[in-house]
């Protein structure tokens, strides 16, 4: 039934289905990318005559941009692929995210360039990308080569969600947009990767998300052990999965900033991420500073991306 109503009853009856097994014994090797990454796809893409992928273009916190090579890579890839692949976006060196990566960042992103040497692997390959508005009603399609044609949806998602500013704020109040954007910390903290590069360092962030789901992936709050017993970094490493990252993320954030949550998880459980959490904004409000300094108010910081213009 969910696959029915993915694909529409018209598909559904003409054509056969196939879900992709990222661990099936028979995935075939593609070839190896700059990055070291064996490159291990679906059997029937690679030897199909023609490959179509279909995909919405967003932005993306690791790889910069979503869609287009993003349907081989991790799309239709085994499962070591992807993590080699998704693991690009630690440091090599440093316990930090590769600040090559980041949204909205394609030159010299290892993760996107990994992802597209993957997706030029495939022969045939003709790609479709959709661009949809925050009503998430479909505004522009763009097909072909899987860098062309894609970069054009890049630009066009990029025009469309990008918010120019004149300076960053000490202040910024944010939401997600409501259900269910804001099912889930793992959901929801979309929107602080997207506001983040408006909000100075040590700034205040009063981000409001019901989280009804709590973290969201099991595997979300269960990096919390490792996280306080100093094994985060190894166990990162070794074993990267994206609900890890977006932790260590979430981690780093507060770090860098006072983030004061207004969502029904209690304080006890975001307190070792260093959030400080409210279920009631009245005693929220008793700890922002807001005298003489610059405050933004975004209601919408799932979509939104703000950014801050260049002095010449």
């Amino acid at each position: 039934s969910e696959m029915r109503k993915l694909v529409t009853d018209a598909v559904y009856e003409r054509f056969r289905l196939k879900n992709h097994d990222c661990l099936s014994p028979d995935l075939a090797y593609m070839g190896t990318t700059s990055f070291g990454n064996d490159v291990y796809i679906d059997p029937d893409a690679a030897n199909a005559d023609i490959v179509i992928t279909l995909g919405a273009v967003t932005h993306h916190v690791m790889a910069g941009f979503g869609g287009g090579r993003k349907s081989i890579l991790p799309g239709i890839s085994g499962m070591d692929t992807i993590k080699r692949n998704h693991a690009l976006s630690l440091d090599p060196n440093e316990f930090i995210p590769d600040p090559r990566t980041g949204n909205g960042i394609l030159e010299g992103n290892p993760v996107h360039l990994d992802m597209t040497e993957a997706a030029m692997m495939v022969p045939n390959l003709f790609v479709i990308s959709l661009v949809m508005n925050t009503d998430m009603v479909l505004s522009a399609i763009y097909s072909g080569d899987v860098r062309d044609s894609w970069r054009e949806a890049v630009g066009a998602v990029d025009d469309m969600y990008t918010v120019w500013t004149e300076k960053p704020a000490d202040v910024i109040f944010a939401g997600c947009g409501g259900y269910p954007k804001d099912m889930s910390m793992y959901q929801g903290t979309k929107t602080i990767d997207n506001i983040e590069n408006l909000l100075r360092p040590g700034g205040q962030l009063i981000f409001i998300a019901e989280a009804r789901d709590g973290g969201g992936p099991e595997e979300y709050f269960g990096w919390m052990q490792n996280l306080t017993d100093g094994t985060f970094e190894a166990r990162l490493r070794n074993d990267f999965t994206i609900p890890g990252f977006i932790f260590f993320l979430n981690v780093r954030q507060a770090q860098k900033y006072d983030i004061l949550m207004y969502t029904t998880i209690p304080p006890e459980t975001l307190a070792p991420m260093g959030i400080r959490a409210f279920g009631d904004m009245d005693e929220l409000m008793k700890n922002v500073k807001l005298d003489e300094r610059s405050i933004y108010v975004i209601p919408c910081g799932s979509t939104v991306v703000p950014r801050v213009k260049e002095k010449e």
